[in-house]
């Protein structure tokens, strides 16, 4: 992600190019410190800042995700976790979301893509290359600790045992043991943190790379238990929890 925000800045950066440029950036982005981070580089860079939400029932969005091709899918524990945690802009107020031509949800539901991209030109078409203005207010960062750091990725780690296929069930313990390890590991990292980070950015960026890494060993599992017996796992989460405890 730092490099990504590396190339993108470059990009901003350019003024060779005599014509207009668009950069789409495609991530989830649940928290609202995700999407700040870039609103504060195209501000300051005189940029135009767009954020575009697609909106739809968790049913719908696990439905989806098992219509995918194997190697694309991602366990439900992921998707209902961040259904669970996801922060929609707020449809009115004073904060840098609500501005005007800021923020656009679409409904995903039913709409085809097709549809989807219609709404997104016809919204394009008023003030799309304003520059993104100063804030008004000062948003107040809510400070946190390592008991609030432990007590979300608790969640996850509650949440993805029990999403644990059924024929995945002799890994439950083995997986139970690696994740309570990381756990543990992230949560140290909030609680010293002496820098001049908010604590609750700090939480958010642990508990989005847990929830991905959570996310890679039970699809690591998933794979393994497929193609035969689950011991070779069972040995390789062993040996991972013996690197992230030294």
């Amino acid at each position: 992600r730092a490099k990504i925000r590396a190339d993108v800045g470059s990009l901003l950066d350019d003024n060779e190019s005599e014509s207009n440029r668009v950069i789409v950036l495609d991530d989830n982005m649940y928290y609202r410190s995700m999407r700040k981070q870039w609103y504060h580089l195209c501000r300051d860079r005189r940029c135009a800042y767009h954020q575009i939400f697609l909106q739809a029932p968790t049913a719908v969005c696990l439905e989806r995700n098992r219509h995918r091709e194997a190697a694309d899918r991602v366990p439900d524990f992921s998707i209902e976790h961040m259904a669970e945690v996801f922060e929609w802009p707020p449809c009115g107020g004073n904060t840098w979301e609500a501005q005007e031509g800021i923020s656009l949800i679409i409904d995903a539901e039913t709409p085809t893509l097709e549809q989807v991209q219609k709404v997104i030109l016809a919204q394009s078409k008023v003030n799309f290359w304003r520059p993104v203005p100063k804030e008004s207010v000062a948003v107040e960062d809510v400070q946190s600790d390592g008991h609030n750091c432990d007590v979300a990725l608790r969640k996850i780690v509650t949440r993805a045992l029990a999403g644990v296929p059924k024929e995945l069930g002799p890994l439950k313990s083995t997986l139970a043991k690696q994740w309570g390890a990381r756990k543990a590991e992230y949560t140290k990292r909030v609680a010293k943190n002496t820098g001049g980070t908010p604590a609750s950015d700090l939480i958010q960026e642990a508990e989005m790379s847990f929830l991905q890494s959570c996310v890679a060993d039970m699809q690591q599992a998933l794979r393994e238990s497929a193609a035969g017996p689950a011991a070779g796992y069972g040995r390789e989460a062993s040996q991972t929890n013996a690197s992230e405890s030294k």
